[in-house]
């Protein structure tokens, strides 16, 4: 049986970079909630003001500071993350791009304000709002092609998956040997197809049609 440990988590890579600032204990509490509010996509899904109403009143926190607690949370790599929505997200990672690339101002403008007219691809109404010819909006969609939407992909979940072998090898008598595990294989006239059924399911942030229209087919730009 073999040991594959998967990939480091969101929380963990947080929970380390929260471990090497200098904050007051409260400050450094009050990060480590948010994290652990963090979906899978590395999204804040609720809204301050809610959070602080399901908090306990002994806590004795409230939106202020729960929104310092959130600016420092989100200056945390990876970029975009504690984002509160996808528009936010985006923002943040084009923040750590240097503003002098091409397009930059005009890709702040489009994911802050736009990006269900850039999801629909109405280059046209862009233009014309941005006040941009084709080959600025060219630039500012390619850079935010860049950007991601998840911004946790590539994280793990911490736990470690075992991989059990379907057929074992082992040396008997001085003879290899080889032997189907019978933990593996499915009962009598059942298939020898194994699926995701039992596994709970994970909190996936829907971006919603105009989101990921917004991302998606941006390696290649329609004519403007």
């Amino acid at each position: 049986m073999l040991n594959v440990p998967c990939p480091i988590s969101l929380r963990e890579h947080l929970l380390t970079q929260l471990g090497e600032l200098a904050l007051t204990d409260r400050d450094r509490a009050v990060v480590s909630l948010l994290i652990e509010e963090l979906d899978d996509d590395g999204y804040l899904p609720l809204g301050l003001d809610e959070l602080a109403g399901n908090l306990p009143l002994e806590l004795e926190l409230d939106s202020d500071e729960l929104a310092v607690g959130l600016a420092q949370l989100q200056q945390f790599d990876p970029a975009g993350v504690g984002a509160r929505s996808l528009a936010e997200s985006l923002t943040l990672q084009l923040r750590r791009l240097p503003g002098d690339e091409p397009g930059h101002a005009l890709a702040l403008a489009i994911v802050r304000e736009h990006l269900a007219l850039l999801g629909g691809r109405d280059y046209a109404r862009l233009k014309k709002l941005l006040r941009c010819d084709d080959a600025a909006l060219r630039d500012a969609q390619a850079l935010i092609a860049r950007l991601n939407p998840h911004p946790a992909t590539g994280f793990g979940h911490g736990d470690v998956h075992y991989v059990i072998p379907d057929i074992s090898v082992r040396k008997l008598r001085g003879r290899w040997t080889a032997e189907l595990n019978r933990a593996r294989c499915p009962p009598a006239g059942q298939p020898a197809v194994r699926t995701n059924a039992g596994r709970p399911p994970r909190r996936r942030r829907n971006v919603g049609p105009s989101a990921g229209g917004a991302l998606a087919g941006q390696e290649h730009p329609a004519a403007i």
